[in-house]
């Protein structure tokens, strides 16, 4: 999680100096008297994580999710506003990614969704609605996780490939290859084998196992990756 948390932060640092921000401010000054009493960015977000009172904290964000239905850089405060929350969801689901950096990443796509959701809209209390709303899509994931898991690999080469796929068996051999030198985990290569050989796609797997599929794309990609960066190909 440190190498994303470290990236996101550098963008967010960039973002609130940039002159766009200083723009932003002015601009939702001007649309909502909630947000007149900011000099900047990180003053108004500095409130929101350190409220005299947890309602003064949700009036910022309520008027930040109305005014973000046609301003992006708003749904980005939004997001930012949330991060040590969502933050903590990344501990206490551990089961909602392989690692740090992919549990922090799927509880984001979550928070993004939501707030994409409720974008344009007054919402009383955005911070419990939008975090309400990631917990209980992690909880099912996580009951679902219990009940079901991805192909394993062993059983994943028993499933008929596609008529297609013609490079299946060489495919194969290079993912079994791939967990024996252990460049590659058993549970990307099964990913691997699930969607590309046996040709089910990601977005079933997802809705199987409980996860977000673009998510689930994200961690396809990422062992696609790997595996040419060792001169393999999956093509």
């Amino acid at each position: 999680m440190a190498r994303l948390r470290d990236d996101l932060d550098r963008e967010w640092q960039d973002l609130a100096n940039r002159p766009v921000a200083t723009a932003a401010i002015r601009r939702w000054s001007a649309a909502d008297h909630r947000l007149a009493a900011f000099a900047d960015i990180q003053q108004m977000l500095a409130f929101v994580y350190r409220p005299p009172c947890p309602r003064a904290g949700n009036d910022v964000l309520s008027a930040l999710l109305r005014l973000a239905g046609e301003d992006a850089f708003a749904r980005r405060c939004v997001l930012e506003a949330l991060m040590p929350g969502l933050v903590r969801f990344t501990w206490r689901y551990p089961t909602c990614g392989e690692d740090a950096d992919d549990r922090l990443q799927n509880v984001l796509v979550l928070a993004v969704e939501r707030i994409g959701q409720l974008a344009g809209e007054e919402v009383p209390w955005p911070a419990a609605t939008i975090a309400g709303y990631v917990r209980n899509r992690l909880r099912r994931a996580q009951r679902a996780r219990r009940e079901t898991t991805l192909i394993p690999l062993e059983a994943a080469r028993a499933i008929p490939a596609a008529p297609d796929r013609t490079a299946a068996e060489y495919l194969t051999g290079i993912l079994i290859d791939g967990v024996q030198r252990g460049s590659l985990r058993h549970s990307e290569a099964a990913l691997l084998y699930t969607t590309r050989v046996a040709g089910h796609p990601t977005a079933s797997i997802a809705a199987t196992v409980g996860v977000d599929a673009v998510a689930l794309r994200t961690r396809r990609l990422r062992a696609e990756q790997r595996l040419i960066g060792q001169s393999m190909s999956v093509c």
